[in-house]
């Protein structure tokens, strides 16, 4: 098991290295604007409760009309239609949009660093019998 959770934990390094290399790039590429949630993707959750992702409106720098659902969703919704966002979207490829929270830019490179150092951890911590 000790060396499951090693390899394990090495592998999860690598995809946080690669997920970090990729929003690095978006990042770079991207501008901010402001966007507006025009409506709701609703969706249901295990439990039959309803989950709402936000669809964001925006205009490019080049003029066209941009929309794109968000990867996250919530129950209340976390926001409501008409409010006003912080949008990043690549300047090459406007369609690749994300909301600009932090944890919306970096949440999957958080994630994946620490599933890595606590599985590493365990590969350290594990005793064998």
């Amino acid at each position: 098991m000790k060396i499951l959770f090693m390899i394990l934990g090495l592998l999860c390094s690598t995809i946080s290295a690669f997920v970090i290399k990729e929003d690095y790039i978006f990042y770079k590429l991207s501008v901010e604007t402001t966007g507006e949630v025009i409506d709701f993707n609703v969706s249901e959750d295990r439990e039959g409760d309803d989950m709402y992702n936000p669809i964001i409106g925006f205009i490019s720098n080049q003029g066209d009309s941009i929309t794109f659902k968000t990867n996250s969703a919530s129950s209340p919704p976390a926001y409501y239609v008409g409010e006003n966002v912080a949008v990043r979207y690549n300047l090459t490829n406007p369609r690749d949009a994300r909301l600009s929270g932090f944890f919306s830019m970096w949440g999957t490179s958080i994630f994946f660093i620490f599933l890595s150092a606590f599985l590493i951890f365990l590969g350290f911590k594990y005793k064998t019998v």
